[in-house]
């Protein structure tokens, strides 16, 4: 039920005449104050005492807002924890740090065990003594920017291939298209049987995740395509969709 019904005549009736006097909450407490409250709860019953994953996110909005998702992982569930905009903050060591803490001592079930991990303070020393020895031998930074051009030259292909994906005007027609051509463009690379079989595995993962009758319908309708190398399973169930459909109409 939307928030905004809490204030509908009949609710606000049958409450008063259940409970005199009783005051109501607003939409704007239900869908924040007690949203919030509700939510934390959630979480704090369901994941207390058990093992989870804490794993941040940075990303862009489609607004070109700077954003960082916190969320933690408990076996094959993940839980949305919260989403902080950082605005012209640079996401630095510094400030995901400081964030880190933040969130795990606002949540009780969060501990943060990786002090207690006596491995892990000599993992950090070697780091910082790795960085240190990079930054006094200037000849190495050169050949790791020279190795980082070249693989961006490498990834340009592909992330030319996503930028179109990533505006609303993109038909899904094409998108479509592009799980079409990926296995054959994946026989080119060179993999091994396993590596393909792993690879191929994800590409379905992703095409499953996403996939909708809309997707199929517009591939098989677009002159462009009209369901070229279409797999006959998807296609019978799209053609049946469009049959009863026009059954309907």
């Amino acid at each position: 039920m939307p928030f905004y019904k809490i204030g509908h005549a009949s609710l606000l009736g049958a409450l008063h005449l259940l409970h005199p006097g009783v005051e109501v909450p607003t939409p704007e407490q239900l869908s924040v104050i007690f949203l919030d409250r509700a939510h934390t709860k959630v979480l704090t019953v369901t994941l207390t005492s058990k093992v989870v994953t804490f794993v941040t996110d940075g990303w862009t909005y489609i607004n070109g807002q700077d954003v960082v998702n916190y969320v933690v992982v408990c076996g094959e569930f993940a839980f949305f924890l919260e989403s902080v905009y950082t605005g012209t903050q640079a996401h630095d060591t510094e400030f995901l740090s400081a964030d880190v803490e933040r969130v795990i001592a606002k949540y009780d079930f969060l501990e943060d065990i990786v002090k207690k991990l006596k491995w892990m303070a000599t993992l950090q020393s070697g780091c910082k003594t790795l960085v240190s020895f990079f930054k006094k031998h200037y000849k190495i930074p050169v050949l790791l920017r020279l190795c980082s051009w070249i693989s961006q030259y490498e990834d340009k292909e592909a992330e030319d291939a996503l930028r179109q994906f990533e505006k609303n005007e993109t038909p899904i027609s094409e998108v479509y298209q592009i799980f079409v051509d990926l296995p054959t463009k994946l026989n080119t690379v060179g993999l091994a049987a396993a590596e393909f079989k792993i690879v191929k595995a994800l590409m379905k993962s992703c095409f499953d995740f996403i996939y909708g009758d809309a997707h199929g319908i517009a591939y098989l309708l677009d002159p462009r395509y009209a369901g070229l190398n279409m797999d006959s399973t998807v296609r019978n169930a799209v053609e049946k969709v469009l049959v009863a459909r026009q059954g309907y109409e």
